[in-house]
């Protein structure tokens, strides 16, 4: 029997029972009768049954969908979270193998929380993508108690698509709305902070991933420096200014305007060392009255990274040259140099007690030093491209690298590489005093909480080893097609996600994949500036149309089958013959790459889309450009990102009559083709960095499908405007393909995953 008790999780007294042994339709029936007649003591019923000692029945609480829903939606995450710490305690007499089961279920909603954040009714796909590869059985019956609900449509994913909990990673944080630059971490562990493009610092509990302060800046964010007691944050801007901020009461202290000092050596804010590598200078300032105290020049060639020891008197400079030199800072005189890298030294840093250095290159290797008596102590191997960053931990026992190819924790006493955190590119990463934690941060403006004592594999569903660029489904629904960077094609059974077969040919990333109206052909284009065009049922490659110096970004066919048209890299637009092989005419006036192309189902009509962030109509009969729907002139872009107006996505109504556009900056416009009228704005109701990639139409509904660089897929409702569903995967998503019916849904993500998703709870 479960107990339960009235309000406040101090005052023990009964109020009411039933059965709750048996978690089947009737518990969920009663269950729904207490929520009416009290909604503070369900929330709070963990508590409750915890010091009750009511173990079984607080687990089988925990494995209940109802309440976990219940929770999740009238609360948050957080708190639920906090319920399944109860549960686990070690004196809590729960059967082991039931306990993995609650770990597994709160890993699962910890890896979620960013996605619930933002819409709660994901909360039933969320669980399905993560926890659909244990098999335990209260797991299991989890899942399918969310089949029987009957309310809002979702999207139920049909593999294993989204990162599984008992992994390294521990939590995704969403805030920033630009790409993070810089992150440190407290003395205690307790609190990070992390810099952007978005022109701000963020203070966060790491605990809870939850927001302390938004600390602003004239321009975006590149360095920050805690001080050892944690009390003070300084951080560099790209402007070249340097703030000093009070950390508890998220406050300005002092700001030096100063274009020429780039990068912080030093954190303590009363002997503060500051570098301006092109003008060889070095600036030692007190930044609590602000103060410079004085300044020394240099001689010693391009330094391309430096750091300081926290007492302020050493100084490690990477040179181009790929040495390195070690400087008293006290006397300005060199130490001595360290010699060995290849290639331009990329990062640098010390530990606090000056015995060891680590230094990365872009000869894709880290070397240790010895500062005691100025030797290369190990070099380690592992990278496949060139090192942006590396940290040490301050009792040189650890390293974490970031590199194009992947985040790689290092093992500096035996010389070995621990495990690879992720493979996808991180912009910055600290870890904890403990070593127990590290915090990444990524372009698409999130950050990643990973347990470095955890090297178990998560469970994943690898699709390709290079981002997912292009999928499409036949016409009959029953096979889908993805090409990648990896420089494949496969195909996939739709239903299960089995991948039958690997079409091998192009020489560079695939960027966009096309099937004819039959289904028994494939037409792909690649950066490598061919088209090739496949046999869907052999494998086997039929011929390739090439002669596109600077790729082909996008190709599509036409609704009778006889012509393909390719969107090349030069802007222009060209048409050919599927079955003579011949280039019929070439259409000019986009000035950059092409990356999106639709055609009417008359075939009179096509739309485009480019980087150069026009859309533009044109008539295939007449072989004319008819309209520029779309003319933005906004090319302001941060640190060389895309354009907030190019355009990645395009889609045409099944009556010919709307194209459908999406934006860089998250803006999905409908248009009247025909007049060339903006017919609407759909809402940007999503996370802060939001690019459509990806649009798909479902033609016998009034629905289409988006994608975005946030991971977010999103089904809306043409007529009322409305969102009808949606998915966050863990990663950007980059394309989408929809089944004729609309019921089944694929999505590609930059990781090389692929997302075999079913619309549940729609007619």
């Amino acid at each position: 029997m479960i107990l339960i008790m009235v309000k406040g999780r101090h005052n023990f007294l009964p109020l009411k029972t039933f059965q709750a042994r048996s978690l089947g339709r009737r518990m969920v029936s009663e269950f729904e009768d207490l929520l009416l007649e009290d909604n503070e003591y369900i929330l709070n019923l963990p508590y409750h049954l915890t010091l009750a000692g009511m173990a079984n029945d607080l687990r089988e609480i925990l494995t209940e969908f109802e309440f976990i829903k219940h929770k999740v939606r009238n609360v948050n995450a957080e708190l639920l979270i906090e319920d399944y710490d109860l549960a686990l305690q070690p004196h809590i007499k729960i059967d082991e193998n039931k306990k993995e089961s609650l770990r597994l279920i709160q890993g699962a909603i910890r890896l979620s929380t960013y996605a619930l954040n933002e819409d709660k009714m994901q909360l039933a796909g969320q669980l399905w993508g993560r926890l659909l590869p244990f098999k335990l059985s209260s797991i299991q019956t989890l899942l399918n108690q969310t089949k029987q609900r009957k309310e809002n449509p979702w999207l139920c994913p049909l593999i294993p698509n989204l990162i599984s909990p008992g992994g390294s990673l521990l939590r995704t944080i969403f805030g920033h709305t630009h790409a993070v630059r810089a992150v440190a971490i407290t003395a205690d562990g307790k609190r990070a902070i992390s810099g952007a493009q978005d022109n701000t610092l963020k203070l966060w509990d790491l605990a809870t991933g939850t927001e302390i302060h938004t600390l602003g800046h004239t321009s975006w964010v590149t360095q920050v420096v805690l001080t050892p007691d944690g009390q003070w944050a300084i951080s560099r801007c790209h402007d070249g200014s340097l703030r000093l901020w009070d950390l508890e009461k998220g406050q300005e202290k002092f700001i030096l305007n100063t274009s020429t000092f780039s990068h912080i050596l030093s954190g303590n804010p009363q002997k503060f060392w500051i570098l301006s590598p092109n003008k060889q200078q070095l600036q030692l300032w007190n930044l609590i009255d602000g103060q410079k105290l004085y300044e020394i020049s240099l001689n010693i060639g391009a330094v391309k990274a430096s750091t300081g020891t926290p007492d302020g008197k050493w100084a490690l400079f990477g040179l181009e040259s790929g040495e390195l030199k070690l400087w008293d800072l006290k006397i300005n005189a060199e130490v001595y140099t360290l010699a060995g890298h290849k290639d331009t030294i990329t990062s640098v840093a010390i530990t606090p007690n000056k015995q060891w250095a680590i230094s990365s290159s872009d000869d894709q290797t880290l070397k240790l030093w010895d500062l005691n008596i100025a030797k290369e102590r190990i070099t380690l191997k592992g990278h496949t491209k060139g090192i942006s960053k590396v940290i040490i931990t301050p009792c040189g026992q650890l390293a974490l690298s970031i590199s194009s190819d992947g985040l790689k924790l290092w093992d500096l006493k035996r010389g070995i590489e621990k495990q690879t955190l992720t493979q996808q590119f991180s912009t910055t990463v600290a870890i904890t005093p403990d070593l127990t934690r590290a915090i990444s941060g990524f372009g698409i403006g999130t950050l990643k909480i990973w347990d470095l004592k955890n090297s178990t594999e998560a469970h994943t569903s690898i699709a390709h080893s290079g981002s997912v660029n292009a999928i499409e489904v036949t016409p009959d629904g029953q096979l889908a097609v993805s090409g990648s960077s990896d420089n494949k094609l496969k195909v996939w059974n739709v239903k299960s996600g089995v991948e039958i077969i690997s079409l091998t040919g192009h020489t560079e990333a695939i960027r966009s994949v096309a099937i004819t109206t039959d289904g028994q052909r494939v037409v792909s284009s690649s950066n490598d500036g061919t088209i090739k065009i496949w046999d869907l049922e052999t494998g086997k490659e039929l011929y390739t149309l090439s002669g596109h110096t600077l790729g082909v970004g996008a190709v599509v066919i036409t609704a009778n089958g006889k012509q393909i048209l390719a969107g090349l890299g030069d802007g222009n637009l060209k048409v050919w013959d599927l079955e003579s092989r011949k280039e019929l005419y070439t259409l000019s006036g986009h000035t950059e790459m092409i990356t999106a192309i639709a055609a009417t189902p008359n075939g009179r009509w096509a739309l485009s889309g480019s980087t150069d962030c026009s859309l533009r109509l044109w008539d295939l009969e007449s072989r004319k450009q008819l309209n520029t729907l779309a003319q933005r002139t906004n090319h302001f872009a941060i640190g060389g990102a895309t354009p907030d107006d190019a355009i990645f996505a395009v889609a045409i109504t099944p009556d010919g009559r709307s194209g459908l556009c999406g934006f860089a900056d998250g803006t999905l416009k409908l248009w009247d083709l025909k007049n060339g009228i903006e017919q609407c704005i759909f809402p940007n109701i999503t996370s802060p960095i939001s690019g459509i990639l990806g649009l798909k139409i479902v033609s016998n509904r009034q629905l289409f499908i988006s994608v975005s660089i946030n991971g977010n897929l999103k089904i809306w409702n043409f007529e009322n405007k409305r969102l009808v569903a949606s998915f966050t995967a863990d990663d950007r998503l980059l394309c989408c393909a929809v089944t004729h019916d609309g019921k089944k849904i694929i999505a590609g993500e930059d990781s090389g995953r692929l997302h075999f998703l079913e619309l549940i709870g729609i007619d």
